[in-house]
């Protein structure tokens, strides 16, 4: 173990596969080198100074907050200790890094060694633990939103995985002792001034959908607003977070303090956007997020077709602000300083969010118009990238995989840090490919890039899940919950995520709890709805069913749960899912608004016609249907499970049943009677 007297310039250690900077906050591992957060790295030190023996609690109370400057210890240890463990891949059950001590503390399990010594003896590259599964996740964290009453569960944050371009904390070391010899320049030079402190902590920032005003202000401002985030987390010592959750029409200001406090920002960028006579004024305010206090206010305006100059004037001001270490990026990565380009740009990101045919066309349209106007302007080939990769969900429309390959290639040409076309490409690989593994690899470094974007943690969740590494890919979605706890998306994507885990209580309180938090969302009664099917609880789920039909004024809907209720009092789970398969047949009305609940391989699996349900899936492979990366886990297809024809088509895209097999399958005639 560790010699903890070898002297204070040894300040590099050794360990496993891993070497830690602790001036610079630097672990490499295999080569690869990142960042941690200070506090993380500050755990990190401590237990490697003191590998092998017990550090107790509140030995790291006292060392990680020597000026007990900071309250709520037990939770940001927690966190800490969760964060490292992700970062070290290491399973709380079966530790190879850190152990827990019940009552005690933890202790650090390797062999240490200061750099210096290991020169000729360096351990050599072992086998990675695996990451870290949902039971080592920690207590959730209690989130106060809307109404008063309404409680959400967040799960805590984990994985902290620093981008490339975060300022080395050795450099912030030397302008630290610059400043010193500054203030003593000016004790004996009257006329020097010395500059303000730097900024060297990381900064947990985010913007507020602004408020907004004139024609075409809110598409306008919000694709603003998701650019702008990506511009000021290029800033050294700066993280962006929550990109869906702090809408105003969810949060008053005291919800937004209270939403800032649990997911521990530092502060937010608020503002109000205003379109007039074809110019764009923005006044932004910038709050200490804990008590909600003004620290600046900064005003812009600009020509509509000039607001990529008020974004780089943004990210300067703030860098300047913040007192950051470092500099601010005089071109943002990936980006233009062609204001057309840029304005097209906007325009397109705007109607891609809208995710119709018809908007995700013209936003292709908007890109193309970009790129033609700066033919290195990444950014753009990412989002049409990615707007392909939308495109392709739809009916008839997988020739745009390629497409979505060919230009995440193209942004990646041109910026190879570039997460949205690294996600692009992980959507691409699974589904063009049938190669589950080159999309998990691509995901993880979108996440690597990017990771306080929820988006990349909820699709590389998918991914894991549907290779049957459901711990895994749970944790995912919790840090993609932790990351935007209001957006409905990462509920869409808990509940399928977890109910392909067969986690019942989970998929069913994760609806439950999106229901709470958008009571009118006719989508999420229909998640509810799946939730109780794939649970067991059929009547639940048509009487949910119902609910939303009613909700439409879909009278044809009405009418099939009617009929499917009926069927099911009398003859279970086979006579319910034969009414939905002849409604799905007929073309019946009541089928066409929520097409997904009317999958027909899965209802014919349902109603015991297997040879309809597997030509059902060949179709659906030939086409790269989108829910083809579910198969394998998907527990509609559970009576399929030992069809040779059913597993051939499974190897065909590269996946397999899940091992160890869920233990209790759901979908079966078993759970008929509870459902009477």
């Amino acid at each position: 173990m560790l010699n903890t007297t070898s002297g204070p310039s040894a300040r590099r250690y050794v360990f496993s596969v891993f070497i830690f900077d602790v001036e610079s906050g630097e672990l490499t591992r295999n080569r690869h080198t990142e960042r941690i957060r200070t506090q993380t790295s500050r755990l990190l030190t401590i237990l490697l100074e003191r590998a092998g023996t017990v550090v107790t609690r509140d030995e790291l109370r006292d060392l990680m907050w020597p000026d007990g400057e900071f309250l709520d210890h037990e939770r940001s240890i927690n966190r800490a200790v969760n964060e490292l463990r992700e970062i070290l891949r290491d399973d709380p059950r079966d530790p190879k890094f850190i152990e827990t001590l019940p009552k005690r503390g933890y202790r650090f399990r390797p062999e240490v060694k200061m750099e210096a010594a290991v020169a000729a003896d360096a351990p050599a590259a072992a086998a990675l633990p695996e990451p870290v599964p949902e039971s080592a996740a920690g207590p959730a964290l209690e989130l106060s939103l809307l109404p008063a009453s309404l409680a959400v569960k967040v799960a805590p944050a984990q994985a902290v995985s620093h981008s490339p371009h975060r300022w080395l904390f050795a450099a912030a070391a030397l302008l630290v002792l610059a400043a010193g010899a500054l203030i003593v320049l000016s004790a004996l030079w009257p006329g020097f001034k010395t500059k303000p402190p730097i900024q060297s902590k990381v900064v947990r920032m985010a913007i507020v959908p602004f408020d907004v005003q004139g024609d075409g202000a809110g598409p306008l401002a919000e694709s603003f607003r998701l650019d702008l985030m990506d511009t000021l987390a290029q800033l050294p010592n700066v993280e962006l977070h929550t990109a869906h959750s702090l809408g105003r029409e969810h949060l008053d200001d005291a919800a937004l303090e209270n939403m800032a406090r649990v997911l521990q920002l530092d502060m937010l960028l608020m503002g109000h956007f205003v379109v007039q006579d074809n110019y764009c004024t923005l006044q932004l305010e910038l709050v200490r997020a804990r008590d909600m206090a003004h620290l600046a206010s900064f005003q812009y305006k600009s020509p509509r077709d000039g607001l990529f100059r008020i974004r780089n004037a943004i990210q300067n001001d703030v860098f300047n602000e913040l007192q950051l270490a470092g500099k601010p990026q005089s071109v943002v990565r990936g980006s233009t300083q062609d204001a057309q380009a840029y304005n097209s740009y906007l325009q397109a990101r705007e109607m891609a969010g809208r995710y119709t045919v018809e908007t995700l066309t013209h936003a292709l349209e908007l890109y193309q118009s970009a790129i033609g106007r700066d033919p290195n302007f990444a950014m753009a080939y990412a989002g049409m990238a990615s707007a392909h990769l939308a495109l392709s969900d739809s009916d008839g429309f997988a020739a745009h995989l390629p497409l979505a390959k060919h230009m995440a290639e193209q942004a990646l040409e041109h910026d190879p840090n570039l997460a949205e076309a690294h996600a692009a490409l992980g959507g691409v690989a699974f589904r063009l490919d049938w190669n589950p593994a080159r999309s998990e690899a691509e995901l993880r470094r979108a996440v690597d890039l990017e990771p306080h974007n929820a988006s990349y943690h909820a699709w590389l969740a998918k991914t894991l899940v549907a290779m049957g590494r459901f711990d895994e890919g749970l944790q995912q979605v919790d840090l993609a919950r932790t990351e935007d706890p209001l957006w409905p998306t990462v509920y869409v994507i808990d509940v399928s995520s977890s109910g392909e885990a067969h986690r019942p209580a989970r998929m069913i309180a994760a609806a439950k709890t999106a229901l709470e938090l958008f009571p009118r969302s006719v989508g999420v009664h229909d998640l509810l709805a799946w939730s109780y099917m794939t649970a067991g609880r059929y009547k639940d789920a048509s009487d949910e069913w119902r609910v939303m039909a009613e909700m439409e004024k879909d009278d044809a809907r009405v009418a099939l749960e009617d009929s499917s209720r009926t069927a099911l009092q009398s003859g279970g789970l086979k006579a319910w899912a034969v009414v939905r398969v002849r409604a799905i047949e007929a073309h019946d009305k009541g089928t066409l608004r929520h097409p997904n609940d009317f999958d027909p391989a899965e209802w014919y699996a349902a109603a015991g016609e297997h040879g309809k349900a597997l030509a059902e899936l060949r179709k659906m492979v030939d086409r790269h249907d989108n829910t083809c990366t579910a198969m394998a886990v998907n527990p509609m297809f559970y009576p399929l499970h030992h069809d040779p024809e059913f597993l051939a088509l499974l190897a065909r895209i590269g996946l397999a049943p899940p091992s160890p097999y869920p233990s209790a399958a759901p979908l079966k005639e078993t759970h008929t009677a509870a459902a009477r």
